[in-house]
Protein backbone atom coordinates (compact mmCIF):
# COMPACT_ATOMS: atom_id res chain seq x y z
CA UNK A 1 0.00 0.00 0.00
CA UNK A 2 3.06 2.35 1.11
CA UNK A 3 4.90 1.76 -2.16
CA UNK A 4 0.98 2.55 -4.18
CA UNK A 5 0.70 6.09 -2.55
CA UNK A 6 4.44 7.15 -3.08
CA UNK A 7 3.75 6.15 -7.01
CA UNK A 8 0.61 8.13 -6.71
CA UNK A 9 2.10 10.77 -5.38
CA UNK A 10 4.96 11.01 -7.83
CA UNK A 11 2.31 10.88 -10.79
CA UNK A 12 0.76 13.56 -9.78
CA UNK A 13 3.74 15.50 -9.40
CA UNK A 14 4.53 15.24 -12.59
CA UNK A 15 1.36 15.01 -14.78
CA UNK A 16 0.70 18.27 -16.53
CA UNK A 17 -2.00 20.31 -16.37
CA UNK A 18 -3.38 19.79 -19.93
CA UNK A 19 -0.48 20.33 -22.87
CA UNK A 20 1.38 23.85 -22.38
CA UNK A 21 1.83 25.65 -25.58
CA UNK A 22 5.10 27.14 -26.17
CA UNK A 23 5.76 30.74 -25.45
CA UNK A 24 6.80 31.71 -28.87
CA UNK A 25 4.73 30.69 -32.20
CA UNK A 26 5.34 28.28 -34.48
CA UNK A 27 7.85 25.52 -33.99
CA UNK A 28 10.61 27.44 -32.46
CA UNK A 29 14.17 25.78 -32.41
CA UNK A 30 16.22 24.58 -29.39
CA UNK A 31 19.22 25.59 -28.49
CA UNK A 32 19.39 24.14 -24.59
CA UNK A 33 18.40 21.52 -22.58
CA UNK A 34 17.56 20.64 -19.08
CA UNK A 35 20.10 20.02 -16.78
CA UNK A 36 22.38 20.29 -19.26
CA UNK A 37 26.17 21.51 -18.21
CA UNK A 38 26.78 24.95 -17.46
CA UNK A 39 30.70 25.33 -15.90
CA UNK A 40 30.10 24.42 -12.15
CA UNK A 41 26.46 24.77 -12.20
CA UNK A 42 22.98 23.03 -13.94
CA UNK A 43 21.48 24.72 -17.23
CA UNK A 44 17.78 24.49 -15.17
CA UNK A 45 15.42 25.37 -18.29
CA UNK A 46 14.99 25.79 -22.07
CA UNK A 47 16.85 27.80 -24.42
CA UNK A 48 14.63 28.44 -27.60
CA UNK A 49 16.40 29.64 -30.66
CA UNK A 50 15.24 32.99 -31.90
CA UNK A 51 17.37 32.79 -34.74
CA UNK A 52 19.76 35.42 -33.64
CA UNK A 53 17.09 38.14 -33.83
CA UNK A 54 14.86 39.81 -30.81
CA UNK A 55 11.58 41.23 -30.59
CA UNK A 56 9.73 37.57 -31.29
CA UNK A 57 6.37 37.83 -29.21
CA UNK A 58 6.22 35.70 -26.16
CA UNK A 59 3.11 34.10 -24.82
CA UNK A 60 2.23 32.73 -21.16
CA UNK A 61 2.21 28.75 -21.87
CA UNK A 62 -0.91 28.74 -19.84
CA UNK A 63 -3.38 31.04 -17.93
CA UNK A 64 -1.94 32.60 -14.87
CA UNK A 65 -0.86 35.30 -12.88
CA UNK A 66 2.56 37.29 -13.50
CA UNK A 67 3.43 37.13 -9.79
CA UNK A 68 7.00 38.54 -10.25
CA UNK A 69 9.08 40.92 -12.60
CA UNK A 70 12.99 40.92 -12.67
CA UNK A 71 15.11 43.17 -14.21
CA UNK A 72 18.94 42.57 -13.73
CA UNK A 73 21.95 43.27 -15.52
CA UNK A 74 23.65 40.08 -15.88
CA UNK A 75 22.47 36.94 -15.01
CA UNK A 76 18.43 36.65 -16.20
CA UNK A 77 18.23 40.02 -16.97
CA UNK A 78 14.57 41.01 -17.90
CA UNK A 79 12.25 38.39 -16.92
CA UNK A 80 9.00 37.60 -15.78
CA UNK A 81 6.96 34.87 -13.08
CA UNK A 82 4.04 33.25 -13.42
CA UNK A 83 1.85 30.84 -11.46
CA UNK A 84 -0.40 28.57 -13.09
CA UNK A 85 -3.88 27.11 -11.45
CA UNK A 86 -1.81 23.92 -10.76
CA UNK A 87 0.87 25.58 -8.81
CA UNK A 88 3.50 25.51 -11.28
CA UNK A 89 5.47 28.32 -12.10
CA UNK A 90 6.46 28.87 -15.87
CA UNK A 91 10.12 31.69 -16.38
CA UNK A 92 10.65 33.81 -19.08
CA UNK A 93 13.76 35.05 -18.96
CA UNK A 94 16.88 37.30 -21.13
CA UNK A 95 13.85 39.63 -22.76
CA UNK A 96 13.95 42.63 -24.50
CA UNK A 97 11.12 44.22 -23.02
CA UNK A 98 8.11 43.79 -20.92
CA UNK A 99 4.76 43.76 -22.47
CA UNK A 100 2.41 47.01 -22.36
CA UNK A 101 0.45 45.14 -19.86
CA UNK A 102 3.21 44.67 -17.54
CA UNK A 103 4.89 48.20 -18.51
CA UNK A 104 1.52 50.05 -17.68
CA UNK A 105 1.22 48.06 -14.20
CA UNK A 106 4.86 49.49 -13.61
CA UNK A 107 4.45 53.16 -14.57
CA UNK A 108 1.58 52.60 -12.09
CA UNK A 109 3.96 51.88 -9.31
CA UNK A 110 6.52 54.85 -10.83
CA UNK A 111 9.12 52.16 -11.49
CA UNK A 112 12.10 53.93 -13.68
CA UNK A 113 12.11 51.80 -16.46
CA UNK A 114 15.12 52.91 -17.36
CA UNK A 115 16.80 51.21 -14.75
CA UNK A 116 17.56 47.72 -13.59
CA UNK A 117 14.98 47.89 -10.74
CA UNK A 118 15.42 44.54 -9.38
CA UNK A 119 12.29 42.64 -8.33
CA UNK A 120 8.94 43.74 -8.22
CA UNK A 121 5.88 41.87 -6.93
CA UNK A 122 2.85 41.93 -9.04
CA UNK A 123 -0.85 40.14 -9.36
CA UNK A 124 -1.13 40.22 -12.96
CA UNK A 125 -3.79 37.85 -14.35
CA UNK A 126 -2.88 36.90 -18.30
CA UNK A 127 -4.34 34.47 -19.93
CA UNK A 128 -2.43 32.38 -22.87
CA UNK A 129 -3.20 34.57 -25.80
CA UNK A 130 -1.44 37.85 -24.43
CA UNK A 131 1.63 38.87 -25.49
CA UNK A 132 3.52 39.60 -22.38
CA UNK A 133 7.24 40.22 -23.56
CA UNK A 134 9.17 40.31 -26.05
CA UNK A 135 12.11 37.78 -26.60
CA UNK A 136 16.04 39.36 -26.42
CA UNK A 137 19.57 39.27 -25.13
CA UNK A 138 19.22 41.02 -21.83
CA UNK A 139 21.48 39.63 -19.10
CA UNK A 140 23.10 37.25 -21.26
CA UNK A 141 23.49 36.17 -25.19
CA UNK A 142 23.17 36.41 -27.66
CA UNK A 143 19.15 36.39 -28.37
CA UNK A 144 16.97 33.84 -27.54
CA UNK A 145 14.84 33.01 -24.94
CA UNK A 146 15.09 30.89 -21.77
CA UNK A 147 12.10 29.24 -20.48
CA UNK A 148 11.46 27.24 -17.31
CA UNK A 149 9.00 25.20 -15.47
CA UNK A 150 8.90 24.83 -11.59
CA UNK A 151 6.92 23.02 -9.09
CA UNK A 152 5.08 24.52 -6.55
CA UNK A 153 8.08 24.39 -4.48
CA UNK A 154 10.07 26.63 -6.74
CA UNK A 155 11.87 23.53 -8.19
CA UNK A 156 12.68 23.16 -12.31
CA UNK A 157 10.83 20.34 -14.40
CA UNK A 158 11.96 19.24 -17.22
CA UNK A 159 9.56 21.21 -19.41
CA UNK A 160 9.15 18.23 -21.89
CA UNK A 161 8.13 16.05 -18.96
CA UNK A 162 5.62 19.15 -17.53
CA UNK A 163 3.54 19.26 -20.39
CA UNK A 164 5.35 20.79 -23.36
CA UNK A 165 5.22 18.86 -26.84
CA UNK A 166 7.46 18.77 -28.98
CA UNK A 167 5.96 19.94 -33.12
CA UNK A 168 6.04 17.40 -35.90
CA UNK A 169 9.09 18.79 -37.65
CA UNK A 170 11.47 18.72 -34.53
CA UNK A 171 14.59 16.58 -35.59
CA UNK A 172 17.78 15.76 -33.68
CA UNK A 173 20.44 13.28 -33.93
CA UNK A 174 21.86 11.88 -30.80
CA UNK A 175 25.60 11.53 -31.15
CA UNK A 176 28.66 9.31 -29.07
CA UNK A 177 32.41 10.53 -30.07
CA UNK A 178 33.88 8.15 -27.27
CA UNK A 179 33.66 6.23 -24.11
CA UNK A 180 36.83 5.80 -21.98
CA UNK A 181 36.55 2.83 -19.53
CA UNK A 182 38.62 2.64 -15.97
CA UNK A 183 39.58 0.25 -13.65
CA UNK A 184 37.95 2.20 -10.44
CA UNK A 185 40.27 -0.02 -7.90
CA UNK A 186 43.53 -1.28 -8.71
CA UNK A 187 43.09 -4.93 -8.72
CA UNK A 188 40.77 -4.16 -11.75
CA UNK A 189 42.07 -4.12 -15.55
CA UNK A 190 41.08 -2.64 -18.62
CA UNK A 191 42.24 -3.90 -22.23
CA UNK A 192 45.00 -5.44 -20.60
CA UNK A 193 46.47 -2.59 -18.04
CA UNK A 194 45.92 -0.58 -15.18
CA UNK A 195 44.87 2.25 -17.61
CA UNK A 196 42.05 3.60 -19.34
CA UNK A 197 40.98 2.30 -22.18
CA UNK A 198 39.08 5.23 -25.55
CA UNK A 199 37.14 3.33 -27.82
CA UNK A 200 35.14 4.65 -30.64
CA UNK A 201 34.58 1.24 -32.31
CA UNK A 202 32.33 -0.17 -30.12
CA UNK A 203 31.84 -3.27 -32.12
CA UNK A 204 35.08 -4.71 -30.63
CA UNK A 205 35.07 -7.66 -27.40
CA UNK A 206 36.68 -5.38 -24.76
CA UNK A 207 38.87 -6.74 -21.91
CA UNK A 208 37.77 -5.74 -18.67
CA UNK A 209 37.85 -7.41 -14.89
CA UNK A 210 36.83 -5.81 -11.26
CA UNK A 211 35.07 -2.42 -10.77
CA UNK A 212 35.14 -0.70 -14.00
CA UNK A 213 33.70 3.45 -14.66
CA UNK A 214 32.68 4.79 -18.07
CA UNK A 215 33.21 8.39 -19.26
CA UNK A 216 30.63 8.81 -22.54
CA UNK A 217 31.72 12.03 -24.53
CA UNK A 218 28.67 13.22 -26.61
CA UNK A 219 25.45 15.43 -27.33
CA UNK A 220 22.84 15.73 -29.25
CA UNK A 221 23.07 17.39 -32.86
CA UNK A 222 20.20 19.89 -34.05
CA UNK A 223 19.45 21.10 -37.60
CA UNK A 224 19.91 24.25 -36.56
CA UNK A 225 23.99 23.65 -35.21
CA UNK A 226 23.16 23.56 -31.68
CA UNK A 227 24.15 20.71 -29.70
CA UNK A 228 22.23 19.37 -26.54
CA UNK A 229 22.62 17.39 -23.73
CA UNK A 230 21.13 13.56 -23.55
CA UNK A 231 17.51 13.66 -21.76
CA UNK A 232 18.30 10.46 -19.90
CA UNK A 233 21.53 7.58 -19.63
CA UNK A 234 20.60 4.29 -18.56
CA UNK A 235 23.62 1.92 -17.90
CA UNK A 236 22.50 -2.12 -17.97
CA UNK A 237 24.78 -4.70 -17.15
CA UNK A 238 23.67 -8.15 -18.51
CA UNK A 239 19.71 -6.46 -18.31
CA UNK A 240 19.79 -4.98 -15.37
CA UNK A 241 20.26 -1.04 -14.51
CA UNK A 242 23.45 -0.22 -12.55
CA UNK A 243 23.47 3.47 -13.38
CA UNK A 244 21.83 5.59 -15.32
CA UNK A 245 20.75 9.95 -15.31
CA UNK A 246 17.23 10.88 -15.81
CA UNK A 247 16.66 14.33 -14.03
CA UNK A 248 13.07 15.28 -14.10
CA UNK A 249 12.51 17.99 -11.46
CA UNK A 250 16.14 19.24 -9.50
CA UNK A 251 16.15 21.86 -7.09
CA UNK A 252 17.77 24.92 -6.55
CA UNK A 253 19.85 22.96 -3.65
CA UNK A 254 21.28 21.08 -6.37
CA UNK A 255 22.32 23.90 -8.71
CA UNK A 256 25.97 23.82 -8.15
CA UNK A 257 26.58 20.19 -8.20
CA UNK A 258 27.07 19.38 -12.06
CA UNK A 259 30.54 17.92 -11.10
CA UNK A 260 28.24 14.63 -10.14
CA UNK A 261 27.52 13.65 -13.55
CA UNK A 262 30.22 16.01 -15.96
CA UNK A 263 33.35 15.44 -16.17
CA UNK A 264 34.32 19.52 -15.81
CA UNK A 265 37.57 18.83 -17.38
CA UNK A 266 36.66 17.54 -20.72
CA UNK A 267 33.19 18.89 -20.67
CA UNK A 268 32.67 22.71 -22.62
CA UNK A 269 32.35 25.01 -25.16
CA UNK A 270 33.77 25.91 -28.28
CA UNK A 271 32.92 23.48 -29.66
CA UNK A 272 30.33 21.48 -27.24
CA UNK A 273 30.98 18.49 -25.99
CA UNK A 274 29.71 16.95 -22.95
CA UNK A 275 31.08 14.14 -21.09
CA UNK A 276 28.71 12.24 -18.43
CA UNK A 277 30.40 10.57 -15.57
CA UNK A 278 29.24 6.78 -14.49
CA UNK A 279 32.57 6.42 -12.74
CA UNK A 280 31.47 6.51 -9.16
CA UNK A 281 32.41 4.23 -6.44
CA UNK A 282 29.20 5.31 -4.53
CA UNK A 283 26.07 6.83 -5.06
CA UNK A 284 26.50 10.53 -5.71
CA UNK A 285 23.18 12.06 -3.71
CA UNK A 286 21.51 13.77 -6.90
CA UNK A 287 18.25 13.64 -7.79
CA UNK A 288 17.94 11.92 -11.11
CA UNK A 289 20.89 9.53 -10.66
CA UNK A 290 19.82 5.88 -9.99
CA UNK A 291 22.87 4.01 -8.68
CA UNK A 292 22.98 0.27 -7.64
CA UNK A 293 26.69 0.04 -7.23
CA UNK A 294 29.71 0.22 -9.92
CA UNK A 295 29.49 -2.00 -13.27
CA UNK A 296 31.59 -5.09 -11.65
CA UNK A 297 32.85 -7.84 -14.46
CA UNK A 298 33.57 -10.89 -13.03
CA UNK A 299 32.27 -12.62 -15.69
CA UNK A 300 31.24 -12.29 -20.03
CA UNK A 301 29.49 -8.91 -19.42
CA UNK A 302 27.06 -7.06 -22.24
CA UNK A 303 26.87 -3.37 -21.19
CA UNK A 304 23.93 -1.48 -22.73
CA UNK A 305 24.11 1.86 -22.61
CA UNK A 306 20.57 3.62 -23.60
CA UNK A 307 20.61 7.09 -24.44
CA UNK A 308 17.20 9.27 -24.87
CA UNK A 309 17.46 12.65 -26.46
CA UNK A 310 13.71 15.00 -26.62
CA UNK A 311 12.36 12.34 -29.21
CA UNK A 312 14.69 10.00 -30.11
CA UNK A 313 16.56 6.45 -28.77
CA UNK A 314 20.02 5.29 -29.50
CA UNK A 315 21.62 2.01 -28.00
CA UNK A 316 25.16 1.14 -27.68
CA UNK A 317 26.45 -2.39 -26.36
CA UNK A 318 29.99 -3.16 -25.36
CA UNK A 319 30.92 -6.56 -24.95
CA UNK A 320 33.30 -6.91 -22.19
CA UNK A 321 35.18 -9.77 -21.30
CA UNK A 322 37.86 -10.87 -19.03
CA UNK A 323 39.71 -13.13 -21.69
CA UNK A 324 39.28 -10.81 -24.60
CA UNK A 325 42.13 -9.72 -26.84
CA UNK A 326 43.76 -6.55 -26.18
CA UNK A 327 42.86 -3.87 -28.98
CA UNK A 328 46.14 -2.10 -30.27
CA UNK A 329 44.82 1.05 -30.82
CA UNK A 330 43.06 3.63 -28.66
CA UNK A 331 41.08 6.97 -29.55
CA UNK A 332 42.71 10.37 -29.46
CA UNK A 333 39.56 11.81 -27.39
CA UNK A 334 39.91 12.42 -23.67
CA UNK A 335 43.63 13.79 -24.12
CA UNK A 336 44.68 16.01 -21.20
CA UNK A 337 47.47 17.87 -22.44
CA UNK A 338 50.42 15.39 -23.49
CA UNK A 339 49.63 12.65 -25.90
CA UNK A 340 49.82 9.19 -25.32
CA UNK A 341 50.08 9.73 -21.57
CA UNK A 342 48.28 8.17 -18.40
CA UNK A 343 48.22 8.00 -14.52
CA UNK A 344 45.72 5.46 -12.61
CA UNK A 345 46.56 3.80 -9.22
CA UNK A 346 50.09 4.75 -8.92
CA UNK A 347 51.51 3.85 -12.24
CA UNK A 348 52.47 6.08 -15.27
CA UNK A 349 52.44 5.04 -18.98
CA UNK A 350 54.14 6.88 -21.63
CA UNK A 351 55.63 6.74 -24.98
CA UNK A 352 59.44 8.07 -25.33
CA UNK A 353 59.98 10.47 -27.94
CA UNK A 354 62.75 8.84 -30.00
CA UNK A 355 61.93 5.20 -30.06
CA UNK A 356 58.13 5.43 -29.66
CA UNK A 357 58.48 2.66 -26.99
CA UNK A 358 55.94 2.86 -24.09
CA UNK A 359 57.26 3.09 -20.35
CA UNK A 360 55.25 1.94 -17.32
CA UNK A 361 56.42 3.33 -14.26
CA UNK A 362 55.66 2.64 -10.35
CA UNK A 363 55.82 5.34 -7.91
CA UNK A 364 55.29 4.87 -3.73
CA UNK A 365 53.32 7.58 -2.19
CA UNK A 366 55.43 10.77 -2.15
CA UNK A 367 57.77 9.68 -4.02
CA UNK A 368 59.23 12.04 -6.93
CA UNK A 369 60.80 10.88 -9.95
CA UNK A 370 63.09 13.13 -12.41
CA UNK A 371 62.75 12.44 -16.04
CA UNK A 372 64.62 11.96 -19.11
CA UNK A 373 64.64 14.54 -22.04
CA UNK A 374 63.34 12.07 -24.08
CA UNK A 375 60.11 11.52 -21.59
CA UNK A 376 57.36 13.75 -22.54
CA UNK A 377 57.37 15.26 -19.06
CA UNK A 378 60.16 16.92 -17.22
CA UNK A 379 58.76 15.58 -13.84
CA UNK A 380 56.70 12.74 -11.93
CA UNK A 381 55.03 12.50 -8.52
CA UNK A 382 52.74 11.24 -5.85
CA UNK A 383 51.21 12.50 -3.35
CA UNK A 384 51.77 11.07 0.19
CA UNK A 385 49.38 9.03 1.86
CA UNK A 386 48.43 11.09 4.51
CA UNK A 387 45.19 13.82 3.36
CA UNK A 388 45.94 17.17 3.55
CA UNK A 389 49.68 16.95 3.88
CA UNK A 390 51.51 19.66 2.27
CA UNK A 391 53.86 17.91 -1.06
CA UNK A 392 56.63 20.22 -2.50
CA UNK A 393 56.82 19.21 -6.04
CA UNK A 394 59.27 21.31 -8.30
CA UNK A 395 58.08 24.91 -7.32
CA UNK A 396 54.26 23.79 -6.90
CA UNK A 397 53.18 23.41 -3.28
CA UNK A 398 50.15 20.47 -3.58
CA UNK A 399 47.99 20.04 -0.82
CA UNK A 400 44.97 17.62 -1.58
CA UNK A 401 41.98 15.89 0.44
CA UNK A 402 42.57 12.84 -2.21
CA UNK A 403 46.23 11.36 -1.02
CA UNK A 404 48.16 9.44 -3.43
CA UNK A 405 47.00 11.16 -6.59
CA UNK A 406 49.96 10.91 -9.57
CA UNK A 407 50.79 14.53 -10.53
CA UNK A 408 53.74 15.09 -13.36
CA UNK A 409 55.53 18.30 -14.58
CA UNK A 410 55.98 19.32 -18.45
CA UNK A 411 57.57 22.43 -19.83
CA UNK A 412 55.05 24.19 -22.06
CA UNK A 413 55.07 26.35 -25.59
CA UNK A 414 54.66 30.21 -25.66
CA UNK A 415 50.94 30.18 -25.44
CA UNK A 416 49.61 33.12 -27.56
CA UNK A 417 51.07 36.62 -27.85
CA UNK A 418 50.90 38.68 -25.07
CA UNK A 419 51.24 35.83 -22.49
CA UNK A 420 54.63 34.59 -21.20
CA UNK A 421 55.09 31.60 -19.74
CA UNK A 422 56.78 31.46 -16.00
CA UNK A 423 55.68 27.58 -14.73
CA UNK A 424 55.93 24.15 -15.68
CA UNK A 425 52.41 22.56 -16.61
CA UNK A 426 50.94 20.74 -13.43
CA UNK A 427 48.97 17.68 -14.68
CA UNK A 428 46.95 15.85 -12.09
CA UNK A 429 45.74 12.20 -12.20
CA UNK A 430 42.14 11.35 -13.52
CA UNK A 431 41.49 14.99 -14.75
CA UNK A 432 37.95 16.30 -14.44
CA UNK A 433 37.33 14.32 -10.74
CA UNK A 434 36.23 16.42 -8.39
CA UNK A 435 38.87 17.12 -5.82
CA UNK A 436 37.00 18.05 -3.15
CA UNK A 437 39.67 20.51 -0.85
CA UNK A 438 42.59 20.83 -3.63
CA UNK A 439 45.10 24.17 -3.27
CA UNK A 440 47.95 24.40 -5.25
CA UNK A 441 50.59 27.48 -5.23
CA UNK A 442 53.56 28.35 -7.39
CA UNK A 443 56.92 29.74 -6.12
CA UNK A 444 57.98 32.45 -8.37
CA UNK A 445 62.22 33.08 -8.74
CA UNK A 446 63.06 35.57 -6.25
CA UNK A 447 63.09 38.90 -7.57
CA UNK A 448 60.53 38.41 -10.24
CA UNK A 449 58.71 41.99 -10.85
CA UNK A 450 55.45 43.27 -12.31
CA UNK A 451 53.40 40.53 -9.79
CA UNK A 452 50.28 41.57 -11.09
CA UNK A 453 50.51 40.54 -14.70
CA UNK A 454 50.67 36.92 -13.30
CA UNK A 455 48.02 34.58 -13.12
CA UNK A 456 46.97 31.08 -12.89
CA UNK A 457 45.83 29.43 -15.82
CA UNK A 458 43.66 26.11 -16.78
CA UNK A 459 43.75 24.02 -19.69
CA UNK A 460 40.48 24.25 -21.79
CA UNK A 461 40.61 20.34 -23.19
CA UNK A 462 37.93 20.75 -26.26
CA UNK A 463 39.16 24.29 -26.81
CA UNK A 464 42.98 23.43 -26.45
CA UNK A 465 44.09 26.79 -24.63
CA UNK A 466 44.72 28.03 -21.34
CA UNK A 467 42.13 29.97 -19.92
CA UNK A 468 42.52 32.73 -16.81
CA UNK A 469 41.16 31.51 -13.84
CA UNK A 470 42.14 33.88 -11.28
CA UNK A 471 45.01 36.49 -10.58
CA UNK A 472 48.48 35.18 -8.99
CA UNK A 473 48.01 37.75 -6.19
CA UNK A 474 44.26 36.96 -5.26
CA UNK A 475 45.14 34.48 -2.24
CA UNK A 476 48.69 35.06 -1.85
CA UNK A 477 49.96 33.06 -4.69
CA UNK A 478 47.14 30.01 -4.07
CA UNK A 479 44.39 28.57 -6.35
CA UNK A 480 41.79 26.21 -4.98
CA UNK A 481 40.84 23.81 -7.83
CA UNK A 482 37.22 22.05 -7.73
CA UNK A 483 38.43 19.10 -9.68
CA UNK A 484 41.70 17.86 -11.02
CA UNK A 485 42.92 19.65 -13.76
CA UNK A 486 45.92 21.23 -15.81
CA UNK A 487 46.85 24.47 -14.69
CA UNK A 488 49.88 26.72 -15.00
CA UNK A 489 51.47 30.55 -14.01
CA UNK A 490 51.39 32.87 -17.59
CA UNK A 491 52.35 36.34 -17.43
CA UNK A 492 49.77 38.91 -19.42
CA UNK A 493 52.08 41.68 -21.25
CA UNK A 494 49.10 42.64 -23.61
CA UNK A 495 47.12 45.53 -23.55
CA UNK A 496 43.56 45.26 -24.38
CA UNK A 497 42.11 47.13 -27.46
CA UNK A 498 39.67 49.60 -28.03
CA UNK A 499 37.99 49.22 -31.21
CA UNK A 500 36.15 52.64 -33.36
CA UNK A 501 32.67 54.00 -32.49
CA UNK A 502 30.30 51.44 -34.84
CA UNK A 503 26.41 50.98 -34.33
CA UNK A 504 24.40 47.89 -33.57
CA UNK A 505 20.53 47.29 -33.86
CA UNK A 506 18.71 46.46 -30.25
CA UNK A 507 15.48 45.94 -30.31
CA UNK A 508 15.34 49.23 -28.42
CA UNK A 509 16.88 50.74 -31.13
CA UNK A 510 19.99 51.62 -33.48
CA UNK A 511 23.22 52.16 -30.32
CA UNK A 512 26.18 53.26 -30.84
CA UNK A 513 29.10 50.49 -29.57
CA UNK A 514 32.81 50.02 -29.31
CA UNK A 515 34.32 46.88 -29.23
CA UNK A 516 36.37 46.12 -26.34
CA UNK A 517 38.98 43.32 -26.65
CA UNK A 518 41.68 41.02 -24.44
CA UNK A 519 42.81 37.99 -26.00
CA UNK A 520 44.73 37.15 -22.40
CA UNK A 521 43.36 37.23 -19.35
CA UNK A 522 40.38 38.88 -20.60
CA UNK A 523 38.56 42.10 -19.99
CA UNK A 524 37.31 43.19 -16.27
CA UNK A 525 34.31 44.68 -16.96
CA UNK A 526 33.69 45.99 -13.38
CA UNK A 527 36.46 48.63 -14.15
CA UNK A 528 35.47 49.87 -17.38
CA UNK A 529 35.20 53.26 -17.13
CA UNK A 530 33.65 56.38 -19.71
CA UNK A 531 33.87 60.08 -19.53
CA UNK A 532 32.47 62.94 -21.68
CA UNK A 533 34.19 66.09 -21.32
CA UNK A 534 36.47 65.41 -18.46
CA UNK A 535 33.65 63.49 -16.51
CA UNK A 536 32.48 60.24 -15.23
CA UNK A 537 29.19 59.27 -16.98
CA UNK A 538 27.63 55.77 -16.95
CA UNK A 539 27.29 53.76 -19.69
CA UNK A 540 25.95 50.15 -21.02
CA UNK A 541 27.88 46.86 -21.50
CA UNK A 542 27.05 44.03 -23.62
CA UNK A 543 29.52 41.53 -22.09
CA UNK A 544 28.87 38.60 -24.58
CA UNK A 545 29.84 40.72 -27.92
CA UNK A 546 32.53 42.40 -25.63
CA UNK A 547 30.85 45.69 -26.53
CA UNK A 548 30.48 48.97 -24.48
CA UNK A 549 27.04 50.75 -25.16
CA UNK A 550 27.32 54.45 -25.70
CA UNK A 551 24.72 56.82 -24.20
CA UNK A 552 22.46 58.41 -26.89
CA UNK A 553 23.74 62.09 -26.23
CA UNK A 554 27.33 62.37 -26.69
CA UNK A 555 29.35 65.21 -25.56
CA UNK A 556 32.83 65.33 -26.95
CA UNK A 557 35.56 64.71 -26.20
CA UNK A 558 34.58 61.56 -24.47
CA UNK A 559 37.43 58.60 -23.15
CA UNK A 560 37.16 55.09 -22.64
CA UNK A 561 39.47 53.68 -20.20
CA UNK A 562 39.86 49.92 -19.80
CA UNK A 563 41.82 47.68 -17.40
CA UNK A 564 42.22 43.19 -17.99
CA UNK A 565 41.85 41.08 -15.43
CA UNK A 566 45.75 41.33 -15.00
CA UNK A 567 45.70 44.87 -14.39
CA UNK A 568 46.90 45.52 -17.39
CA UNK A 569 45.28 49.36 -19.35
CA UNK A 570 44.36 51.32 -22.18
CA UNK A 571 42.99 54.34 -22.81
CA UNK A 572 41.13 55.56 -25.99
CA UNK A 573 39.79 59.39 -26.61
CA UNK A 574 37.37 60.03 -29.22
CA UNK A 575 36.75 63.96 -30.24
CA UNK A 576 33.90 63.35 -32.85
CA UNK A 577 31.87 60.41 -34.47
Amino acid sequence: MRALLIGLLLIHLFLPAGDLQWPLKGEPGLSASFTEYRGSRFHMGLDLSTGGVEGLNVFPVQDGTIFKVRSTELGYGNSIYIRHANGHISVYAHLAQFGEKILSRLRAMKVNLNTYFGTKELNLPVSKDDCIAFSGESGSGPAHLHFEIRDKDNRPLSPVDAGLKLGKNYQETLVVKAIRISPLTADGTVNGGKFPYVCTDFSRPIQASGKIGLEMMGYVQLPNGNRMGFTEVAILVNGKEREGWHPQVLSYSYYRQSHKVYNRFYSGFGPTQYVYRFNHLSDPGIPGFRFSGPVVVDQAVQLDIQLKGMKSERLIQLNLKQDAVRNTTNSSHFVNIVPDFDMSHGRVRYKLHSTGQTQIRALKPAMILPMSKDAPVNLLGRLPEQANQPFQFGKWNITSSKPTRLVACKQIQTPRKGLQKLSTALIFENCGQPAARLSVSWSPPEGTKNMHQLGFYTWSANRKKWSFNQPYRQNRGQIKLPFFTVCTVLRDTGQPTIGKISSHSYFTGRKRVVRIRDKQSGIDWDRVSFFMKGKHAPLEKDRDRGWIILPDKLHFPIRIDVVDKAGNRASKVFKSL
